[in-house]
């Protein structure tokens, strides 16, 4: 059975939580984690979060990502788990414009402005950015892995 992240949280997404603002920078089971605009992460259970009164969403993220069994890549080989976050960081800067780790007030690269090209304009963008970097790939390889990871998240 497959298990989707409830609407209102979703990676990307800018927070207004407690005493501050947050962004959601990663889903994991029944956690949620945050960071806030130092660069602190903290963890909190989706439900705790969902019904914390001071609990609003400022600003959308991507797609709604199904969620991953917990602790599903935990196993598998540490070189695998971050070849598996390298791709992550190159498909999220493709949907949303920006990468994981970027600051909340950060603006797009124009080449991945998601409100000035489309998506395959954004996808023939980093296929190109890649092969310069010496990491050639196919768009249709950059595709099926894009699509896999909207239906599963990482």
């Amino acid at each position: 059975m497959s298990v989707s992240r409830p609407s209102a949280v979703q990676v990307g997404n800018q927070i207004r939580w407690r005493d501050g603002l947050h962004i959601i920078v990663g889903i994991f089971g029944g956690l949620v984690r945050l960071r806030d605009v130092v660069g602190q992460d903290v963890e909190v259970l989706v439900g705790t979060l969902l019904s914390d009164p001071t609990f609003q969403v400022v600003t959308g993220g991507d797609p709604r990502i199904p969620l991953a069994p917990a602790g599903l890549i935990d196993d598998l080989p540490e070189e695998a788990v971050t070849r598996a976050r390298w791709w992550e960081e190159h498909i999220v800067e493709v949907l949303r414009g920006y990468g994981i780790d970027a600051e909340p007030e950060q603006e797009p690269r124009p080449e991945y402005d998601p409100h000035t090209t489309s998506l395959r304009q954004r996808e023939l963008a980093k296929v190109a950015e890649l092969a310069e970097l010496g990491q050639p790939v196919a768009l249709s390889t950059f595709q099926r892995l894009r699509h896999k990871y909207a239906a599963r998240g990482l």
